[in-house]
């Protein structure tokens, strides 16, 4: 799983990686491990 962060007037600091990562493990049991995502945080 790759993950690319963009904060947009927002700092993305390592706790926020950690819950968004967390969230997007529940999307890993559907999927796999073989999708990519682009989180936007503003």
């Amino acid at each position: 799983m790759n993950v690319e962060y963009t904060g947009r007037q927002y700092e993305v600091t390592p706790a926020v990686r950690k819950q968004v990562e967390h969230g997007l493990g529940k999307l890993e049991k559907l999927f796999g491990s073989t999708f990519d995502s682009h989180v936007i945080l503003t």
